[in-house]
């Protein structure tokens, strides 16, 4: 996962009534999209990958049977592990805490039916490597869900991209094996983006069957 040392660094200042804010927006977004699917999203489980301290995972509480965090970042897998301890004294939260780059190995046996990626794409160099290893933990049928930046050519930066074309991401990702269920804006505001006016927009796809043999879902049937 790319900038992680900056992540490490920030981890314990990371959450701002900003941030709170465009979370609360994000999560409210996803959760409109998943009710929207003919499934039942209670009995699923769910990725937040590069979940951060959890801001947007930890909203998604109680929309699945489980939700899953995952960061490269030990110091923002530690901060989301001390929310979730505090959410847990009340037996309420289904959660847990995984500290990893998926980039570098998946997880052994991990087979889930949503994955959330949330700002995360941005700071990926191999945009289409990490779509690919996160269809590999989808089941079939499972769902995709990336929330990033639209492009922005005023943005400038050898650590981000700027932004994503939706027409040319949307080609990406179904040349991976996924279909466009849903291409939508979700937040938009001032200054959002490396001090510049940015919107988020929220894309949902669907993994089609595959045998492919790095697929470690592949033969698994959707729940």
């Amino acid at each position: 996962m790319g900038n992680k040392e900056l992540f490490d660094v920030a981890a314990h200042t990371y959450n701002t009534p900003e941030r709170a804010k465009v979370a609360d927006a994000v999560a409210e977004a996803i959760r409109a999209c998943v009710k929207g699917h003919s499934i039942d999203a209670s009995s699923k489980t769910a990725l937040d990958y590069g979940c951060g301290t959890g801001l947007v995972g930890l909203r998604l509480l109680g929309l699945f049977k489980e939700v899953l965090l995952m960061d490269a970042s030990p110091n923002m897998v530690d901060q989301a592990r001390t929310a979730i301890a505090a959410i847990q004294t009340s037996g309420a939260a289904h959660a847990r805490v995984l500290c990893g780059d998926i980039m570098d190995a998946s997880p052994v046996g991990l087979c889930v039916d949503y994955v959330v990626v949330v700002q995360v794409l941005l700071h990926e160099r191999d945009t289409r490597g990490l779509v690919s290893r996160l269809r590999s933990v989808l089941r079939p049928g499972g769902h995709l869900m990336i929330v990033d930046f639209d492009k922005n050519e005023r943005v400038s930066s050898q650590k981000v991209h700027p932004g994503f074309e939706r027409g040319e991401l949307t080609a990406l990702v179904e040349s991976e094996g996924f279909s466009l269920a849903r291409l939508e804006t979700c937040y938009s505001a001032k200054q959002l983006f490396m001090n510049q006016d940015a919107t988020l927009f929220l894309l949902d796809a669907v993994k089609m069957s595959s045998m492919d043999k790095d697929d470690a879902c592949r033969a698994e049937k959707p729940h």
